[in-house]
């Protein structure tokens, strides 16, 4: 565990927003083990979030550039949160997943980057466990995906006209594929990219709660991206700062 985090007990409301209900994942997994959270009592609290999250992504009400990031969220929850799997909750995950997949198929496709990344990243756990995954189209598709972002890299150390948001996502997407798929192709490019999009975060103004959450989660991933504790720390006390207190009471 690491020292930066904080022993938040946390009760998802039903008005808490997207980005909220995206980072909360991050804290429970970080939670997860730690001696001083009762097992019931933890387990209850990841039950609440899930449920929350799956009402989330399963709304038609709530945009599809939202419920892709919810359901990828989703996914590392139920997973590291807890070494028996839920065989309800994945069936469940895996039917909604593809019902996104499909809704989010077109305008992939068609390059709306925001919606083509987090059904990237969608795609890369909906595949995790797979056997065979190159003989399915939709991984095909994830994989010339994030080979298309590494031939954009190769030839600049940034891709141009996106956010800042968008590039950190991106490099996330590519440091997982990696290491779910072991294809370390573009390794040393994602970790330069990382470098370069961090500094870049950290010299501007005021960095977005989302923005915080990719630095939190590619400083502590490891692989492509070097760890970088200070740098999580940092990107930790602001998510939290502006995540939490305006949805939900500490205890």
């Amino acid at each position: 565990t690491h020292a930066h985090l904080h022993p938040i007990v946390l009760r998802p409301y039903s008005s808490a927003r997207v980005y909220q209900l995206i980072f909360l994942p991050r804290l429970y997994v970080s939670m997860a083990g730690r001696e001083e959270q009762p097992v019931s009592g933890f387990s209850r609290q990841v039950d609440a979030l899930s449920r929350a999250m799956f009402r989330k992504a399963a709304s038609k009400a709530t945009p599809l550039a939202d419920r892709l990031p919810l359901l990828s969220s989703l996914y590392g929850l139920l997973n590291g949160t807890s070494y028996i799997v839920d065989r309800r909750k994945t069936e469940r995950w895996d039917t909604l997943a593809e019902e996104l997949i499909h809704a989010a198929w077109a305008p992939a496709r068609a390059g709306e980057e925001e919606i083509l990344t987090p059904l990237c990243l969608c795609l890369a756990d909906y595949f995790y466990f797979d056997p065979a995954p190159e003989e399915d189209p939709w991984f095909l598709f994830l994989r010339d995906t994030v080979t298309r972002f590494g031939e954009g890299l190769a030839s600049s150390p940034h891709w141009e006209g996106l956010s800042l948001e968008e590039s950190l996502a991106r490099i996330g997407l590519m440091n997982r594929y990696s290491y779910m798929f072991l294809d370390h192709r573009w390794d040393r490019l994602v970790g330069e990219a990382f470098r370069h999009y961090a500094a870049r975060a950290l010299s501007a103004s005021s960095p977005s709660p989302a923005v915080w959450g990719r630095l939190y989660d590619l400083s502590t991933e490891g692989n492509a991206c070097p760890m970088d504790e200070s740098l999580a720390a940092k990107a930790w006390e602001c998510i939290v700062r502006t995540a939490i207190p305006h949805a939900w009471p500490t205890s």
